[in-house]
Parts: C-alpha cells; sequence; structure tokens
C-alpha cells in the first residue's frame, strides 16, 4: 500500500504587506468604513485631497519624510523610490495604523493614504493626522 504524503503550506500575510503600491501602481484602497482617508479613493469616508508639490521634488519628498519621523509614535517601515509607508501608534490603546505616501513626479503631487488596521471608526483619527501634516506646510491640498 502506497501512501501519499501531502503538505499544505498556509501562508498568512498581514493586511499591510501585499499593498499594490509596493509594486509602484497604488495605495491599498480603502475599506467601506470610516476609518481610513487616501487622495486615491472616492468613497463617501474617505476622500481626501493628494499633496501638491511645489519647489523641488526630491528635497519636499525627503522634507515629508522627515516630519512625518518627528511625529510621535511613528515608525518607518519601507521606503522606496517613489512609495513609504509608516506605522503609527495611538497614545491610549496603542492601535496602529498604517500611513503611507506614493510620489507621483509627473503631476508634481503625493497620493496619501492614512488607516487603522482595527476597528470601524477612528473618530477622525486619520482625518487628523494628515491634516497635521498639511499644516506643516509641507504641501497644499487642491
Amino acid at each position: 500500500m502506497k501512501y501519499k504524503l501531502q503538505i499544505t503550506v498556509f501562508i498568512l500575510f498581514y493586511p499591510t504587506v501585499l499593498f499594490a503600491a509596493e509594486v509602484g501602481v497604488s495605495l491599498k484602497p480603502c475599506p467601506n468604513k470610516p476609518n481610513c482617508v487616501s487622495s486615491l479613493s472616492s468613497g463617501k469616508y474617505e476622500q481626501v485631497g493628494p499633496l501638491l508639490i511645489s519647489g523641488d521634488i526630491e528635497e519636499q519628498w525627503a522634507r515629508l519624510k522627515s516630519l512625518v519621523l518627528q511625529m510621535p509614535r511613528t515608525r518607518l517601515e519601507s521606503d522606496t523610490e517613489n512609495r513609504v509607508h509608516f506605522t503609527c501608534r495611538s497614545a491610549l490603546f496603542r492601535f496602529v495604523d498604517d500611513l503611507e505616501f506614493l510620489l507621483d513626479r509627473e503631476n508634481r503631487v503625493i497620493h496619501l493614504r492614512s488607516a487603522s488596521r482595527v476597528g470601524y471608526s477612528d473618530l477622525g483619527a486619520n482625518q487628523k493626522r494628515i491634516d497635521a501634516i498639511r499644516q506643516r506646510g509641507i504641501a497644499a491640498q487642491p
């Protein structure tokens, strides 16, 4: 009697691993709930404008990354030529949010996405994060 050995391998990916932006295409879409904002989404909860670049593109890109790293409880996860991914932890419950930027040199804009990993609502935390970045003068909203 022959036995056939079958090995099944399950690969579990954390939600932030398989972003389409990893290959330079886009940012991950927001879910249909109010815990995410993105300049590439058109849903009722999450729509925000991209950051407009004035002046030198590379200088503004570097300035943005530097500014975000100065934000409390923020960690750089990955940094490529056109995309940067940070994680931000909430002060009280230590929830992790993903903060991503995608540089579009041709159109002189930086697309963005800030999203909570868990829960239904973020009580406006992701929108406030993007507003704080805009207030520091990185770029204007269209």
